[in-house]
């Protein structure tokens, strides 16, 4: 098995990934108090509050406004690196902001409204209702914090990220692109 991992990150312009500290206050998040909780309580359960939230497959990134004058960072890392996996599903639910299912999922999903139902265009409709239903709903606290710190990445359907520990060591290979 590979050791080592690909992983993607945006970061302001002039940010260092290979010393100082991150300034919390510097994030556009910091003003929402539901996201500053939600990332308090994860610093608790990590031990650590100097991360750097990466994605996995950069196809599962959501720009937004504040991401206009970012770099993306493309990393290889020891999968050493890594503090923890997390679920985008359960820590979309945890800041409240759910997000909907990945990709694949939907398309397994599809699949199996088609295998069950492949003349019934209703059900095939009110199947996928139903699975998109069933994934919006909201479990509790201690639930999604189970669901949500992952050790495998391929334990979970959703989309997934990964945390690792800032500064990053300055040998590793990265390159930034705008």
């Amino acid at each position: 098995m590979d050791d080592t991992i690909q992983l993607f990150t945006w970061q302001g312009q002039g940010h260092s990934l290979v010393m100082g500290c991150i300034d919390h206050t510097q994030s556009e998040w910091c003003h929402d108090k539901a996201i500053r909780r939600a990332y308090e309580k994860l610093y608790s359960r990590i031990g650590y509050d100097q991360i750097i939230w990466c994605v996995i497959d950069p196809s599962n990134w959501v720009e937004t406004e504040f991401d206009n004058d970012k770099c993306k960072w493309t990393l290889v890392l020891p999968r050493s690196a890594i503090v923890s996996y997390i679920d985008e599903w359960a820590w979309s639910h945890m800041i409240g902001a759910p997000c909907g299912p990945p990709r694949k999922l939907r398309y397994k999903w599809l699949e199996d409204a088609l295998r069950d139902s492949p003349d019934d265009s209703f059900g095939r409709e009110a199947f996928l209702k139903k699975k998109e239903s069933d994934y919006a709903v909201r479990p509790p606290d201690d639930e999604l914090w189970r669901r949500m710190l992952l050790r495998n990445p391929e334990c979970t359907e959703n989309s997934v990220s990964a945390l690792i520990r800032h500064p990053i060591d300055p040998d590793c290979h990265g390159t930034a692109t705008l």
